[in-house]
């Protein structure tokens, strides 16, 4: 929501091939969803030629072996808490919560800030109520 209101993209990509990501993308009126992929870095130098965007551009959160290409690649990087040990130095925000509990949102209000998450609300969420 937050990242939707600064009309920023936003993307999962992801090994898994279910049904139940594709709900949870679809849920979330994420823009972009690849499932089943093998070269996640491949995906993203798509979408940032789609985009017409800088690899500095970007922020990922990836969790295990076949997110580190893209974790060393881009512009902002985050690793869940519940990563394993050897992926936590991949991440230059540290994120306190799990895979699956609040990680995505705590990302963005890293990346946002304070100040842009206050005015967010002031602007959108309370304009609409």
């Amino acid at each position: 929501m937050f990242a939707h209101a600064c009309n920023i993209s936003v993307g999962i990509i992801t090994g898994e091939n279910t049904e139940i990501v594709k709900r949870r993308a679809d849920k979330l009126k994420v823009d972009y969803c690849f499932l089943g992929v093998k070269n996640k870095m491949q995906i993203v130098n798509q979408l940032i030629s789609d985009l017409g965007i800088s690899l500095s551009e970007v922020a990922y959160i990836g969790d295990d072996i076949n997110d580190l290409a893209v974790l060393r690649s881009v512009g902002t990087s985050g690793v869940p808490s519940s990563a394993p040990f050897y992926m936590k130095s991949y991440g230059n925000i540290t994120l306190s919560k799990k895979g699956g509990e609040g990680v995505f949102r705590e990302f963005v209000e890293a990346i946002l800030g304070e100040e842009k998450i206050l005015s967010i609300i002031d602007n959108v969420v309370l304009a609409n109520q």
